[in-house]
C-alpha cells in the first residue's frame, strides 16, 4: 500500500486455471484500516481494471501524518457471480516500493538461456517462442523478494535502494523457470537447474538493502550474519 495518488488492486483468480475473476462494480466497495483500527477509506466504490477491482487513493488518503509501517489492513467487499465475498489483507504503508523489473525478454538473452524461449509450459502459453509465458514466474521472484524481506523482519517500508535486486530478481525468474521443466539426471535443463541455483545463492548473498534513517554511505545486508563451527564445538 503507498501514499496520495497511487492504485491498490484486489485480484481474484480462479482456483482452476488462475484466470481473473471479474466483480460487479455495483455493491462492491474497498476499506482501509489504519493500525488502530480506524478507517481511511470508508466504504469507497471501487474501479474494475482489467477484471480487477482497484482503488486509487486522493489527496489527504492517508494522511502524511501516519508514520511509515505495517499493521494496516484492507477490506475487499466484492460482488462476484451475484454473491458477496469479504477479502481481507494485511498492509503495509511505505512511500516506495521496488517494482518489478525483469522482463521475458531478460531470461532469453544476455545472462539468460536462449532455450527458455520454446520451453514455455503448454499450460501458460498458446505459442511457444512468443515471448510471453514466463510471466508467472517473473511474478513469483518479485513476490518472494518482497516475502523474504518481510520474513527476514527487514523495515521493507524504509528501504530506499536495494544493491544488487536486478541479480537476485533475474537468477531467481531463472531458477524458477527452469524448475518447471523436467530434468532427467544429465540433461541439459538438469545442469541449467544447478547452475541456476548456484548463481541465485550468489546474488542472494550480495544483495544489500539502503534505508531512509541511515547513512547514505551504509548498506546493510540482506540477510543475516550465519555463523558456523567445527562439528562438536558450539557456535558462539
Amino acid at each position: 500500500m503507498a501514499l496520495a495518488g497511487q492504485t491498490i488492486a484486489g485480484p481474484v483468480r480462479q482456483t482452476g486455471d488462475g484466470a481473473l475473476v471479474a466483480p460487479t462494480v455495483s455493491g462492491s466497495s474497498v476499506t482501509v484500516k489504519d493500525p488502530s483500527g480506524v478507517a481511511v477509506v470508508d466504504g469507497a466504490a471501487i474501479v474494475l481494471s482489467g477484471s480487477t477491482a482497484t482503488y486509487t487513493f486522493v489527496n489527504g488518503e492517508p494522511s502524511t501524518t501516519y508514520t511509515l509501517g505495517d499493521g494496516w489492513t484492507v477490506i475487499w467487499v466484492l460482488v462476484i457471480a451475484g454473491e458477496i465475498y469479504t477479502f481481507r489483507h494485511a498492509a503495509i504503508l511505505v512511500e516506495y516500493v521496488p517494482p518489478n523489473i525483469i522482463t521475458a525478454a531478460d531470461l532469453y538473452g544476455g545472462q539468460g538461456i536462449p532455450e527458455l524461449r520454446m520451453a514455455i509450459p503448454q499450460a501458460q502459453t498458446s505459442d511457444r517462442g512468443d515471448g510471453t509465458g514466463w510471466a508467472p514466474q517473473i511474478d513469483a521472484a518479485y513476490y518472494g523478494f518482497i516475502r523474504k524481506m518481510l520474513a527476514d523482519g527487514r523495515p521493507i517500508w524504509k528501504s530506499r535502494e536495494p544493491t544488487g535486486y536486478w541479480d537476485w530478481l533475474f537468477t531467481r525468474s531463472i531458477l524458477n523457470a527452469v524448475d518447471t521443466i523436467p530434468a532427467p539426471d544429465g540433461s541439459m535443463w538438469a545442469q541449467e537447474r544447478r547452475q541456476a541455483f548456484s548463481k541465485h545463492k550468489r546474488a542472494e548473498a550480495g544483495i544489500k538493502l539502503q534505508y531512509d534513517d541511515i547513512d547514505v554511505s551504509i548498506r546493510k545486508p540482506g540477510s543475516g550474519p550465519i555463523y558456523t563451527s567445527p562439528v562438536g564445538r558450539p557456535a558462539w
